[in-house]
């Protein structure tokens, strides 16, 4: 069991409500720099962002916390060298 100061668990997890209401402008930006307090967070910024961005960097710090960087589709052109070197799975 962790003890903490009343409500703080609480105010950890409207950190995702304030990110998902920016939904319609992060996909205006080239780089989005993130950083997550739970399993649940990091999986949700990655399919939040999966549509515009890939991710381009990052460390977990411990279980439940860490920092990415993602770039924007956008900024790689399918003939750069960044983009050539992305191996695709076989379709099945």
């Amino acid at each position: 069991m962790i003890l903490c100061p009343r409500g703080a668990a609480r105010r950890r997890y409207r950190q995702w409500p304030i990110l998902k209401s920016l939904e319609p402008w992060l996909g205006r930006f080239q780089v989005n720099y993130m950083e997550y307090h739970s399993e649940i967070d990091r999986r949700r910024i990655d399919a939040l962002l999966e549509p515009t961005h890939l991710l381009q960097g990052g460390k977990a710090l411990h279980p439940h916390r860490g920092e990415f960087c993602y770039l924007a589709r956008s900024a790689l052109p399918a003939g750069s060298v960044h983009a050539r070197i992305e191996i695709t799975p076989p379709r099945l």
